[in-house]
């Protein structure tokens, strides 16, 4: 029997961010037992730390200068072959919420959520709206299913108000009741899917929280959460910015997502399910949260571009802690293969399934990573790693080289490892193709069908 698959997404979940992995005071039970139940990949990166380029390369299997999306001002093409389609035509039931990004600029979800999920290959869902775009689309004049249900609650003209006076960094509670957040809206939906899912067939489920992405919009209910417990604070950070504040609502977001995530693990060992679901939890990419003097993603460094990793279930060894290289972009091939389902020879996945059942311990002697943005803001690098080192190249031919084993990649090599750096250029990705794929099949639909 083929097992059910459920992919827990949060948003810009930072590196070794789980309770246990490092100093940080974090709750994340329900992630701590996944952990034990099965296999954490402790050095897993983002094909690109932005949202639209990360989620594009998942989708598609492929590296980012091969996705098709470039920055966050570009869609997905809808003839792209997904690991969705591959799944559905197979015969599983593909079932999907919350923030897909794979239509970023267009701002067409549809109040229900359906526009484009059966185009990119689900049977059923609701993809949402993230924060930020929630806010940007109404104003617009596009409504999403999140800000229809905000509609419904009578609270959306002070949300919107709330989330603009916020801005990136503010750590006010948000004026939402703990069951009209963001992410308790999108577990609701996913427990619902799974509720009335087909019992004659598999079914595969992906759930794309909007948080811990900033803004730190917590509920009063989640202030409570780490009031007073002090975290680690950025060296050298901007003294005006509260960054322990900050960190504190960060972990907040990130131990709700836990609880929820408890409610999936209940709700298939009320069905009986839980024996035979593959269960997957990752992040499109990082956040330096104030590393560096930087909010966000998009840089070359290991908060941004490191991204957490668990899979439990089925076949997979137990306790297992793989400290190897893999990429987001696997997951692709290696839920394909749990679904006994033929990878196509067009992919840049690997399948972990060799490491998640104790065969092997690696898959890839490299990996990289690349990102080129529009607009001016200067994040035009790329980079590739192996188990020593880290070599990134700027668009204007400047390098780093860091030691794997010197996380805040304080010291640059580059002038003393000179040997080494070549070596690793010659596995450098190519920088981004740039594609013209037609985008009338996403732009001529309708903003509130």
């Amino acid at each position: 029997m083929r097992p059910n698959i459920l992919l827990l997404f949060p948003d810009q979940w930072r590196p070794a961010w789980l309770e246990g992995e490092s100093e940080i005071p974090l709750r994340t039970g329900n992630l701590k037992e996944l952990k034990e139940s099965g296999c954490y990949f402790s050095n897993a990166i983002s094909p690109s730390p932005l949202c639209a380029p990360a989620r594009a390369a998942l989708a598609t299997g492929m590296k980012y200068h091969n996705a098709g999306v470039k920055d966050n001002t570009e869609n997905l093409p809808l003839d792209s072959q997904t690991f969705y389609k591959e799944l559905r035509d197979s015969g599983y039931e593909v079932l999907g919420c919350g923030k897909f990004d794979l239509h970023k600029p267009a701002f067409i979800w549809g109040t229900n959520g359906k526009n484009l999920l059966e185009d990119w290959g689900f049977s059923s869902g609701i993809d949402s709206e993230g924060k930020i775009d929630a806010v940007a689309a109404y104003k617009k004049g596009s409504c999403g299913p999140y800000i229809t249900y905000l509609k419904d609650q009578g609270v959306v003209e002070e949300y919107i108000s709330n989330m603009e006076d916020r801005g990136s960094l503010g750590t006010s509670p948000s004026i939402l009741k703990q069951e009209q957040y963001g992410d308790d809206w999108v577990c609701r939906n996913g427990l619902k899917l799974i509720e009335n899912s087909d019992s004659e067939k598999p079914w595969f489920l992906q759930v794309n929280f909007t948080g811990p992405h900033l803004p730190f919009d917590i509920t009063e209910k989640m202030a409570g959460l780490y009031k007073d417990i002090n975290f680690p604070v950025p060296e050298n950070g901007d003294e005006s910015i509260d960054h322990m504040q900050i960190r504190r609502c960060y972990a907040a977001m990130m131990d709700n997502i836990d609880s929820l995530i408890g409610g999936f693990i209940e709700k298939l060992e009320e069905r009986g399910d839980l024996k035979n679901t593959v269960i997957v939890f990752a992040s499109d990419h990082g956040e330096m949260l104030g590393d560096r003097g930087h909010y966000g993603k998009c840089l070359p460094y290991n908060p941004s571009l490191g991204i957490p990793m668990i899979f439990s279930g089925p076949g997979i060894k137990k306790g297992a802690v793989n400290n190897s290289i893999v990429e987001l972009i696997d997951l692709y091939a290696t839920i394909l293969e749990a679904a006994a389902v033929p990878i196509s020879s067009k992919t840049d996945s690997r399948s972990l399934w060799p490491i998640l059942s104790g065969k092997s311990e690696h898959v890839r002697e490299h990996g990289s990573s690349s990102l080129s943005t529009e607009k001016g803001k200067g994040y035009d690098w790329r980079l590739v790693l192996n188990d020593n080192y880290k070599l990134i190249e700027w668009k204007d031919g400047k390098r780093e080289l860091y030691s794997r084993s010197d996380f805040s990649e304080k010291e640059n090599l580059i002038e003393n490892c000179s040997t080494e750096a070549e070596l690793l250029a010659k596995e450098l990705p190519p920088w981004y193709r740039d594609y013209s794929f037609p985008e009338q099949e996403i732009e001529k639909r309708g903003l509130h069908e």
